[in-house]
């Protein structure tokens, strides 16, 4: 990859720490021989929940088999990353000369944090194709409540079993595959920002996520069955959106305005108390659908109802109107118009197949009001009351 991208049109040198990843059927027994291979010493940090060791069956004894001397910190059931369990990985490293986080999403970014703040040398054995945090330099801390990025170490080496990955819980499966679909939106905001105010871009960059993007949604239909095949495929693109933003050096190629909702969401939660849901599963649900409006206030209300369980708004029924009508501006979704808010207009012609009319008035451009005939959305306009009279 690092090949491809040498003298890149960008103008940016591209790099990145990860230097091994093996995605594939039954490799958990290699596990100990891969890490030889990357140069990991005897000492040996192995970090895991219940479930995450229980679905790695055999990666222990493969790393016993491959000479590692293993001290293991096992938790409960690890939802969130805190920074106290980073500060008790921190007080372990001393003794050991490597870290292995067997598991996904919160195991991983404890260690990343850990490795990076002690120097050791970092590996991950994924359980669950759940997130696009397997390749990245940053991690997601909760302290006092509220979460926040911090500074962390990309992994050496990434190992991932498609035996295990297929059989990961649906919900995790599924959080991955929202993950990755909502980049869509992403790519277009990097893209709109690259030609709005000049913010740096990388088409090749973009088109790492982009295909990888394509490949898991011709897969979609079979996210949630043990295949193999899909699993390993949403595996691959995570791995592949993390490393992305390594490449670039931000998070463009692999988030847009459905991460902020989400992230919004996560602090909102736990300030209250409460554990939030999977990483993915808000971000794919924060995503606009092809039947909201493309306008982020709106989508960020859509999105928070959703996730809160709230009832959202009802769509307003669709409106009609007749040409010679006055009515009233009550919106500029699309920012398509310059009617001020309140203003009365008359329609001069109604295009019915678009859901648009087109209106005459006082409109306010530049600084400078005059009438024009300008094109609104119906859902943009209102009926006046009876009896009412634009002089």
């Amino acid at each position: 990859m690092l090949k491809s991208l040498e003298n890149c049109p960008c103008g940016k040198k591209h790099t990145f720490y990860t230097k091994d990843i093996e995605i594939g059927s039954g490799i958990t027994a290699k596990t100990g021989e891969i890490l030889r291979r990357n140069g990991f010493e005897d000492d040996l940090l192995l970090v895991a929940d219940e479930n995450t060791i229980a679905a790695a069956a055999g990666v222990r004894e493969s790393l016993i088999a491959a000479g590692f001397k293993l001290t293991e910190r096992i938790y409960n059931n690890l939802t969130y990353a805190r920074a106290e369990q980073v500060e008790e990985l921190k007080a372990i490293c001393p003794s050991v000369q490597g870290i292995i986080s067997v598991g996904t999403g919160s195991l991983n970014d404890i260690c990343r944090v850990a490795s990076y703040q002690t120097g050791k040398k970092f590996c991950i054995f994924a359980t669950a194709p759940s997130m696009d945090g397997f390749a990245s330099d940053t991690a997601p801390i909760v302290k006092d409540n509220f979460k926040s990025s911090w500074q962390a170490e990309q992994p050496l080496v990434i190992i991932a079993d498609t035996k295990i990955l297929a059989s990961a819980p649906t919900e995790l499966k599924s959080s991955g595959f929202g993950d990755m679909v909502a980049k869509y939106i992403g790519l277009a905001e990097w893209k709109m920002a690259n030609l709005l105010i000049d913010e740096y871009y990388c088409p090749k960059i973009a088109a790492i996520t982009s295909e990888a993007i394509d490949r898991i949604t011709a897969l979609a239909d079979r996210i949630t069955e043990n295949s193999e095949e899909a699993a390993g495929a949403v595996m691959e693109a995570l791995v592949l959106t993390g490393l992305a933003m390594k490449l670039a050096g931000c998070s463009r190629p692999a988030s847009g305005a459905e991460h902020v909702v989400s992230h919004y969401l996560e602090c909102y939660k736990l300030n209250r108390g409460i554990w939030p849901e999977f990483h993915g599963k808000k971000v794919g649900v924060a995503k606009c659908s092809p039947d909201d409006t493309f306008d982020f206030a709106v989508g960020a209300k859509l999105a928070f109802s959703r996730l809160i369980g709230e009832p959202e708004d009802k769509p307003k029924p669709k409106q009609e109107f007749k040409v010679g009508e006055f009515v009233r501006v009550i919106g500029n979704s699309r920012h398509t118009h310059y009617f001020p808010i309140g203003s009365i207009v008359r329609i001069m012609d109604v295009y019915k197949a678009l859901g648009k009319v087109s209106c005459y008035g006082l409109s306010f451009c530049h600084g400078k009001h005059s009438f024009s005939k300008q094109v609104i959305n119906n859902n943009d306009l209102e009926h006046l009351p009876e009896n009412t009279h634009a002089d």
